[in-house]
């Protein structure tokens, strides 16, 4: 038993008593940091291979971001098309009439029918809510994370004629979704929920004549048993420069219909398409009668289709 009893001495201690205690008290403190060091290494391991994410954000670091759900390999659907959610619109009850070259219009719900008649202009976060939706008489349209609703009206075109780009647009509840005749490029959009009328001929995105047209990375859903998805024929003039390529595509007689009704005397050439996937939710065979019926086979074509989520290719 020791000698030293702190707790009953109440005089200073000796020389020769402090120096045996300080060293005990050394030795102990020396231990103690020995005994922190080695918790604090082995705590660092433990999370550098477990909980790498959680230590990286508190160094200041930021751990890789997690998959968007609308990163590009995603289609196109009701997550990453359309109006984005909580946007403010103001309502315009009546046709929006646009004669200002350059104009830029958003935030807005028209409505009515919306009528470009100048160069350039850009719609944004639109909602288009009626038969008309958008007619462009111009050039270099461009309509970008927007709605166009025709009111399950069967007489109703979405996006019609020609010389504009649509990006990210959904477009439901219409006859025809869009009629792309001659300058179009349309990508990341969805098409869905056309409406079928008395002698109805439904398309999702419709192609009659022109040139210069892209459509690339849509999802085209026709619900009905009747015409297509994508319609490419020259039945008011010569079609030519056409990409369709990684859409996602169901629907009608056909999916897609390429190179038909040549019988006025058009021509069609340089029809491209690429890497689309055909899917089953509508039908076994992606449509009524079949994924795809190609004519004109030495104009038109073909590579890379599939069913989609597998590499089964489509011909």
């Amino acid at each position: 038993m020791s000698t030293v009893k702190t707790s009953e001495h109440t005089g200073p201690l000796s020389a020769e008593t402090r120096r045996p205690l300080l060293r005990r008290t050394a030795r102990v403190a020396v231990g103690g940091l020995c005994v922190l060091a080695i918790s604090l290494l082995v705590m660092v391991a433990f999370w550098g291979t477990s909980t790498i994410g959680g230590l990286a954000g508190s160094m200041g670091e930021q751990p890789s971001p997690a998959p968007s759900p609308s990163a590009p390999t995603a289609f196109p659907g009701p997550g990453n098309t359309g109006v984005p959610p909580g946007a403010h619109l103001t309502l315009h009850r009546g046709d929006l009439i646009l004669l200002q070259p350059g104009d830029v219009v958003s935030n807005v719900e028209v409505h009515g029918c919306v009528s470009v008649q100048a160069p350039d202009v850009t719609l944004r976060s639109i909602r288009v809510v009626g038969a008309c939706g958008i007619h462009n008489e111009s050039t270099g349209l461009v309509v970008e994370d927007s709605t166009i609703d025709g009111g399950r009206n069967a007489n109703a075109v979405g996006v019609s004629f020609g010389n504009y780009t649509l990006r990210r647009v959904e477009v439901v509840g219409t006859g025809d979704g869009a009629r792309a005749n001659g300058n179009v490029h349309i990508e990341d959009s969805w098409v869905h929920g056309l409406v079928e009328g008395p002698g109805g001929h439904n398309d999702g995105i419709q192609i009659t004549e022109g040139s210069n047209i892209t459509l690339r990375h849509n999802t085209v859903d026709n619900p009905l048993s009747q015409t297509s998805a994508i319609m490419i024929g020259a039945d008011q003039g010569d079609v030519a420069d056409v990409l369709v390529q990684d859409n996602l595509l169901s629907g009608g007689s056909y999916a897609l219909y390429a190179g038909a009704n040549i019988s006025g005397g058009f021509t069609v050439k340089d029809v491209r398409l690429v890497g689309n996937q055909f899917s089953r939710v509508r039908f076994a065979r992606a449509a009524r009668y079949g994924p795809v019926n190609v004519r004109n086979d030495e104009a038109i074509s073909m590579s890379g289709n599939v069913w989609q989520g597998t590499s089964t290719p489509v011909h």
